[in-house]
């Protein structure tokens, strides 16, 4: 697969800190993670890391001709 850009953006609003999807504009706030559970901003990027797989997956699943001539 040929990397075109950054997969999501790290940005900042009234509400804090979040990062969002350049595919499909899908957002995680730091803020909606449990501070107990550790780094707050690590939670989001896994959760973050995690929809860009299940992007991936999809994408493969639905377009395979199309994903093979892209390479």
């Amino acid at each position: 697969m040929v990397n075109t850009g950054p997969m999501y953006v790290i940005n900042r609003d009234n509400d804090g800190v979040f990062f969002l999807c350049t595919a499909c504009n899908h957002v995680e706030r730091v803020k909606q993670f449990d501070g107990r559970l550790g780094s707050q901003r690590t939670q989001a990027a896994q959760a973050m890391n995690q929809h860009l797989q299940d992007h991936r997956d999809a994408r493969m699943q639905t377009r395979p001709m199309a994903m093979a001539m892209e390479r």
